[in-house]
Order: structure tokens, then sequence, then C-alpha cells
């Protein structure tokens, strides 16, 4: 039962991810669109990798198995705001 439980907060926290970015996606003009879709994919990961923190710690889920994905979910992100970064110098 406790799975059913952390899989549904899993799912949701993913949904919402998808939210943000589908929000960012449709504010798209111009120059401006791989920015501001950056932006969104940042935000996206760095929620998911607090989501999967958050249930690490509050239900009791074994560390080791969810580190991978916290650690990936960081790294895309750092790389999207880099990106973002770069197309911002003149």
């Amino acid at each position: 039962m406790e799975v059913g439980v952390t899989l549904r907060y899993m799912i949701v926290s993913l949904l919402f991810g998808m939210a943000i970015v589908a929000f960012q996606a449709s504010r798209i003009t111009g120059t401006e669109n791989q920015k501001i879709i950056l932006l969104g994919f940042a935000s996206l990961y760095v929620f998911l990798a607090a989501a999967f923190l958050i249930l690490v710690v509050f239900r009791d889920l074994p560390g080791p198995v969810f580190v991978l994905p916290i650690l990936t979910f960081l790294a895309l992100s750092g790389l999207c705001l880099r990106k973002k970064r770069e197309l911002e110098k003149p």
C-alpha cells in the first residue's frame, strides 16, 4: 500500500512539472523561444529533484535507490541553465 501512495506522489510531481513546461512553451515569441523553454525545463528538473528528495526523507524510502535520479535531475537543470546563459551572451 505504501508503494502505491509513493508512486501516486511521483506521478503527480511529473504531471505538475509537465504543466510548468507547457506553460513556458505557450509564451514562445521570436528569438526568445529557446531561453523560455530552457528555463521551463530547468524548473521542471529542479522540481522533480525536490519531489524525489522529499519522498525519500518523509516516506522512509531507501535513499540509495533515488540518489541517481536526484543527481540526474539536478545535472540536467544545471545544463539547461548553462545553455540559457550562453544564449543570453551577445
